[in-house]
């Protein structure tokens, strides 16, 4: 057979005998087919979480969601793909991933076009970052293999926690010398704690980074103070992404963090801040004195 060299492209060519000739003799009849086979491509999805900070991967068993759109299939078409061993089918374009998982997608035709979209959930959202490499979309050719790579980056913020001082008035005061007052920060997800010291003749406020997105209860230690009462001892924080960074994720498009007050615990957005007033009381402090002044007297004889 002699194929086209854009047939040659699409398709394999064999014969029912070991070179396509075959021999007839006289009287006799004899067959031989010729079998063109489709060339055809795969594509493998990978799915790629990491957590930057501690270079490690995270949660194992979290599953993700992407959409493949296989050019030429049509809606409610039944297509299979294999994770490992396991033979998958989807009638939505839709499958399913856990970090470190590849799906792959065999005997596609020559010249068919596909892309590949993540469905991040809106938690998934607030905590991942998404990123695809040049491969999310393209054309499979025959006998080729496209592998695209999905890769969600575990998300950390700041939170910076100020201390304020204040007079029975309301008005704002200087601490003392070696005055210091003791946080803790509790992140309200997995119910991990730590303590955070502010002296706030250094500074009266400390700035902590590479925190896991979520939400955070900030509480001062108040029970060892005689000299202040705490207007707000204890503040839930909300830890997000900055604005910028919000902005520059078209894959998010997240909203600004709504700040309001739910049982006396505002909520704010990464920022906490905890205000003591000095009790009106009437302990003798570091400057107070008396001074005593006696006079002698004299006993005259008579």
């Amino acid at each position: 057979e002699n194929l086209t060299s854009e047939q040659e492209k699409l398709y394999t060519t064999s014969y029912s005998t070991s070179d396509g000739k075959v021999t007839v003799f006289a009287g006799a009849k004899a067959d031989v087919s010729v079998t063109n086979t489709a060339k055809v491509g795969s594509l493998e999805i990978t799915k790629d979480v990491v957590d930057t900070l501690t270079n490690q991967g995270t949660n194992a068993d979290e599953a993700f969601t992407m959409t493949v759109a296989i050019g030429g299939m049509k809606n409610g078409a039944t297509l299979s793909y294999k994770v490992g061993d396991k033979m998958c089918y989807t009638t939505n374009n839709t499958i399913t991933l856990k970090n470190g998982e590849t799906a792959v997608f065999s005997n596609l035709p020559s010249g068919v076009t596909y892309s590949v979209v993540e469905n991040l959930t809106t938690e998934q959202q607030s905590y991942y970052d998404a990123k695809y490499d040049t491969n999310w979309s393209g054309t499979i050719e025959a006998e080729q293999t496209k592998t695209t790579t999905i890769t969600n980056t575990r998300k950390y913020g700041k939170l910076t926690i100020t201390k304020v001082l204040q007079d029975k008035n309301g008005n704002e005061l200087s601490a003392n010398s070696g005055e210091t007052f003791v946080f803790t920060v509790k992140n309200l997800e997995d119910n991990s704690s730590m303590q955070v010291v502010i002296a706030p003749q250094v500074n009266s406020s400390v700035t902590l980074t590479n925190l896991p997105i979520g939400k955070y209860i900030v509480e001062e230690d108040v029970s060892w103070s005689y000299k202040y009462n705490a207007v707000n001892a204890s503040v839930e924080v909300e830890v997000t992404t900055t604005a910028e960074e919000q902005l520059a994720d078209k894959a998010f498009g997240a909203n600004p963090l709504t700040v309001g007050t739910t049982n006396n615990v505002t909520i704010s957005n990464g920022q906490a801040t905890i205000t003591n007033k000095a009790k009106d009381d009437k302990w003798l402090k570091s400057d107070a004195y008396v001074e005593n002044i006696f006079t002698a007297i004299t006993n005259s004889a008579n």
